[in-house]
């Protein structure tokens, strides 16, 4: 058999090369490309093994430099620490939610809180909900869904994972470097 490529397909796919070259965001978008800030800490941390696991309510002195795999009841028998930011009637019956509580953030920054799964984030601090400062997601992600960024005070920080379809999600919290 002979496979004789014809000069037309020869220049179609030197063109479609070139074009590749020319465009690594879209040679290289993948389902964990695309943020809106760097990921690459959050994604190493929620691969690694090491994870720091946790029951619903647990305490951790301090940011752990790695990831934290948060154990969450079910919703209805969740009971958090303060009222969620989330709209009635938007939890599934079978979801699970959860909180911890970090003792003491170093200091006043912007921290971003990463899931590894879908679910809604709410953050307390000195008794007062936290506001989002931004937020970016990729829902074809299968290592992190979302990353939401707050600023916060130096000092006790309640984070609540409401809603969630697994009953194990991976959180990644650190200053924000961008």
């Amino acid at each position: 058999m002979d496979f004789t490529i014809t000069k037309p397909a020869k220049a179609a796919a030197f063109a479609l090369t070139a074009f590749l070259l020319c465009n690594p965001a879209i040679a290289e978008d993948g389902p964990c490309d695309g943020f809106s800030w760097p990921m690459a800490t959050e994604l190493a941390w929620m691969q690694a093994a090491d994870a720091v696991a946790v029951k619903s309510g647990a305490e951790i002195a301090a940011l752990p430099a790695k990831a934290v795999a948060l154990t969450l009841p079910r919703t209805n028998e969740a009971a958090l620490p303060a009222k969620s930011g989330i709209k009635e009637g938007a939890l599934a019956a079978d979801s699970y939610s959860g909180f911890l509580t970090i003792k003491a953030l170093p200091k006043k920054a912007v921290y971003q809180i990463t899931l590894s799964k879908h679910a809604w984030i709410d953050v307390v601090q000195a008794d007062k909900s936290a506001e989002t400062v931004a937020f970016t997601g990729r829902g074809e992600c299968p290592i992190v869904r979302k990353s939401v960024r707050f600023e916060l005070g130096e000092g006790p920080v309640t984070l609540m994972i409401v809603g969630s379809d697994v009953e194990t999600v991976k959180i990644a919290i650190r200053e924000a470097q961008d």
